[in-house]
């Protein structure tokens, strides 16, 4: 094997301090020494040394699963012949076992292979539902919460902590019980918003413990990952002694390294270790979701990604725009495994000052006390017919401001629609109501557009 070529990348690896950085230098490397393979460096060793290399640096922060899809493509993309490509995934697949075992052998923590236990349901004592705030958040149990991003999701996940940390009521008059809540917020600065909207609300901030990150041997840094470091957060959750919530939000940006959001055995590997982590340390969990780009109108199918989202919590809410208020946002239940659905509440977002001096601009909730009487997919149902009929009208008013004055080509329209935002099968409808025909300009002219008013002429469009 030529040692000199790896010792070589080794050295460069060893000049560059930032995770970030080696880890594109050593993409590098793998691509160098992929196009070796055959010549003066075999396979196994090849494979090998790269896997050893990143050993050292504790695999950039993106583990030893995510080195070896690296190896694998690179090593792929240079060696053009079918068998190396077998070779080398091989070797792979066997590093991906020895990762798997123990050093002798047996199966490390968390892999597949266990023992079958049964349990006689004699033996389960039966318990009722322990609830931090009835039919909304309850110990041992997730709630997933969707919505749009500007109807103040994480705000209104402030103002519960709020109440949680003070000891005071729930938005619909019940009492909350005292405790301490642990939060991940991936979107929000900790100084510049988090810390100033809770105290907005006035929460207990002695009783609010921020998790930013996780610290590395190295002195850097990485995100927090429910696959890799649950047990770690389980540790220090213990420690505090009294918490009673984990707000994760939001939950997608901290599903790891390999999960695709998309599939639902990734998801549910993820979330059921952290139904188990709610139970065992008695919090509840409220993870919070974006919605679909498209505009769903049943709320199980309003969160983004796979469908055990929905699935795995025991309860789901979303916000939406009261049809009926636009200045108002509703809290309204999808569904509750636990029990009845929750009446649904509604909110405004205010601006509020904080800080030294009261000079530091932030956002609160405040509950309107008017009922709600409207139910999720009733009001999921409103506001897509609401954004057809807008999208209608604006059709309209494109194809009679462009036809009115003698007509526009066909491929000039559509141009011009598409510029718009105005989707093909909206414009396709519009001109049928509008009755729209095309007509060709001479034998060899383009086909123009018109509205005949008198319903007599032309080729239909």
């Amino acid at each position: 094997m030529n040692h000199q070529l790896l010792d070589e990348w080794q050295q460069m690896l060893a000049a560059v301090s930032a995770p970030e950085a080696r880890l594109k230098v050593f993409r590098e490397a793998a691509h160098d020494i992929g196009g070796h393979i055959g010549g003066d460096i075999a396979t196994p060793d090849a494979v090998d040394g790269l896997v050893t290399m990143a050993s050292v640096y504790d695999f950039f922060d993106v583990g030893q699963a995510g080195i070896e899809k690296i190896i694998g493509e690179e090593f792929a993309n240079e060696s053009g012949d079918r068998e190396t490509e077998r070779e080398i995934f091989r070797r792979l697949e066997e590093h991906d076992r020895k990762r798997e075992r123990g050093a002798n052998g047996a199966p490390r923590s968390g892999s597949q292979e266990g023992e079958i236990e049964l349990f006689g349901a004699d033996t389960i004592a039966m318990e009722s539902i322990a609830w931090l705030w009835s039919n909304h958040l309850a110990r041992g149990k997730l709630t997933m919460l969707s919505g749009p991003s500007e109807l103040g999701k994480s705000t209104l996940a402030v103002d519960l902590v709020a109440r949680l940390t003070c000891g005071s009521e729930w938005p619909d008059g019940d009492e909350a019980p005292r405790g301490s809540v642990v939060i991940l917020s991936a979107e929000d600065g900790l100084a510049d918003t988090v810390k100033p909207r809770r105290g907005a609300a006035g929460a207990d901030l002695s009783r609010v413990h921020l998790l930013p990150f996780v610290k590395l041997a190295s002195g850097g840094s990485r995100t927090f990952s429910l696959q890799a470091d649950l047990e770690k957060l389980g540790e220090k959750i213990r420690a505090i002694g009294d918490v009673s919530l984990l707000v994760i939000d939001p939950v997608t940006a901290y599903m790891g390294t390999k999960i695709d959001s998309h599939q639902t055995v990734d998801v549910r590997a993820v979330l059921e270790p952290l139904q188990k982590a709610a139970e065992a340390f008695r919090f509840a969990g409220l993870l919070i979701s974006h919605p679909q780009k498209a505009g769903a109108t049943n709320v199980l199918n309003v969160v983004t990604g796979s469908a055990a989202f929905v699935n795995a919590p025991r309860l789901t809410f979303i916000t939406i725009t009261d049809p009926d208020d636009s200045s108002r946002t509703l809290l309204l239940a999808g569904k509750n495994n636990l029990g009845r659905k929750a009446e649904g509440l509604a909110y405004r977002i205010e601006s509020a000052f904080v800080g030294p001096d009261n000079k530091i601009l932030t956002s609160r909730i405040v509950w309107d006390n008017l009922p709600v009487r409207i139910t999720a997919n009733e009001a999921l149902q409103q506001e897509a017919e609401k954004k057809r009929g807008g999208a209608s009208r604006d059709a309209e008013d494109f194809i009679r401001e462009r036809l009115g004055n003698g007509g526009i080509t066909v491929k000039d329209f559509e141009s011009e629609a598409a510029a718009l935002g105005i989707s093909k099968r909206t414009l396709e409808r519009a001109r049928k109501r509008l009755n729209v025909k095309a007509k060709k300009d001479g034998f060899q002219g383009e086909w123009r557009l018109f509205i005949d008013k008198e319903g007599a002429g032309g080729k239909d469009s």
